[in-house]
């Protein structure tokens, strides 16, 4: 089943947002039954204390306003008191009058990416607030082309980024390109291994460094 598979749960709620509706894969997201939930608790109830009120207040403007949700993504509490992170997808559901009724969608589990996301976010923040130049090129690529280069890369360069990306990192030896290393450093990434040489480049302005 699809959204078993996809840790997907559909549900429906009245105007004021309390649960007449949730398909029994809600078990295998958040761990309960559907009979605690339809007619007992409040999508809100859902919510973790912490910021409980923000997202209230986000949602149900949403519900004053007769908007869908588009991958909401928020977090919510499981039966075992686990946070898991949710993307929520949802449309309005009116009456012939134009007012609303209530809403009727469904609730994606995406803890696993959004943790990786939050793990890939801090490894960027912690690599570009190093002291050291970063640059990360594309060995899959023809060329291996630079695509990263952190913060301290530019200050001791004196590159920018639109200058440098999708070039290949030889462009910082300049003419200079007669030294041993370089080819030890090629034979190195050829064969897939680790090396570490020393070599002489070339800032922005012309000035040499190692």
């Amino acid at each position: 089943d699809l959204a078993v598979q996809s840790k997907t749960f559909a549900w429906e709620v009245d105007a004021n947002g309390l649960y007449t509706y949730v398909s029994p894969v809600i078990t295998e997201v958040l761990g309960y039954h559907p009979s605690e939930l339809e007619y007992k608790l409040h999508f809100y109830d859902l919510f973790p204390k912490g910021n409980k009120s923000y997202l209230i207040k986000d949602i149900l403007h949403n519900f004053s306003n007769k908007k869908p949700f588009v991958n909401y993504v928020n977090e919510v509490v499981n039966k075992f008191g686990r946070n898991v992170w949710v993307s929520t997808n949802g449309m309005p559901v009116l009456n012939e009058h134009g007012e609303l009724l209530g809403y009727r969608g469904s609730d994606t589990d995406v803890t696993r990416r959004k943790l990786a996301e939050d793990q890939l976010a801090l490894l960027k923040y912690a690599i570009d607030s190093s002291s050291v130049g970063v640059s990360i090129s594309d060995v899959s690529q023809p060329d291996m082309p630079l695509i990263f280069i952190n913060k301290a890369f530019r200050e001791i360069t004196g590159y920018e980024i639109e200058e440098v990306l999708g070039k290949n990192c030889r462009f910082l030896q300049n003419d200079d390109k007669d030294q041993p290393e370089l080819q030890e450093l090629r034979a190195a990434i050829k064969e897939g291994r680790n090396s570490s040489v020393v070599i002489r480049n070339y800032k922005k302005d012309g000035t040499l460094f190692w």
